[in-house]
């Protein structure tokens, strides 16, 4: 049970926890991504929208890393929504392209609209998809915890017993060698008692 212990803790820890964080980390970004799109329409210096579009590829190159750091640990009950996650991942670089192929043919008017008619309903559902396996993965780690918590109480419970156990052994072993005094003594209690206090006076003579 101990060992069951260390490694519930342990997942929690070092799988649950940090595949949570990774996809966190994913909706932080498709929001960092949403305003880039939204500063380009707004901007009108050429050097402030170079800059706007540098942070919308860094910002996607860093999606990408997450998903791959993400990917090998998702487990089998979270697979159904790691893959509509990189689904949703996936349309969502492929509406970005087509914005941004609006965008780099001067074509604002297009841009702006299949932003707010399109790429926007997007970024909404692929909001929703990381919501939904970050959900899953605290739910995961909220019933790890609470089997965690049955098993530690279980495990308190048989080391409560196997004190309990030792003090009795002890006990048991205390009076089987007390026992095996008295007998050598050559009296029961009160007899090893007396032939102490004379041993003590110098009393006792030629019967031991």
């Amino acid at each position: 049970q101990i060992r069951e212990l260390q490694g519930n803790i342990d997942e929690i820890a070092n799988q649950n926890i940090p595949r949570a964080n990774m996809a966190a980390t994913v909706a932080n970004n498709i929001n960092i991504a949403t305003r880039s799109v939204r500063n380009m329409l707004l901007m009108t210096d050429a050097q402030q929208i170079a800059g706007q579009q540098k942070q919308l590829d860094d910002t996607l190159a860093s999606i990408s890393e997450e998903m791959a750091r993400l990917s090998p640990g998702v487990p089998e009950a979270g697979k159904v929504f790691f893959e509509h996650l990189r689904s949703e991942e996936a349309t969502h670089r492929s509406q970005l392209a087509t914005f941004r192929n609006y965008f780099s043919h001067g074509q604002k008017a297009e841009a702006r609209d299949y932003l707010l008619k399109t790429l926007r309903d997007t970024q909404l559902r692929y909001l929703k998809a990381v919501d939904d396996y970050v959900a899953f993965e605290q739910n995961s780690s909220q019933k790890l915890a609470k089997h965690t918590l049955a098993s530690a109480t279980s495990a308190n419970l048989l080391l409560t017993s196997l004190l309990v156990g030792a003090v009795l052994v002890a006990l048991l072993a205390s009076w089987l060698i007390s026992r095996s005094l008295w007998r050598q003594l050559g009296g029961e209690p009160a007899d090893a008692v007396r032939l102490m206090e004379e041993l003590a006076e110098g009393e006792v003579v030629s019967e031991f």
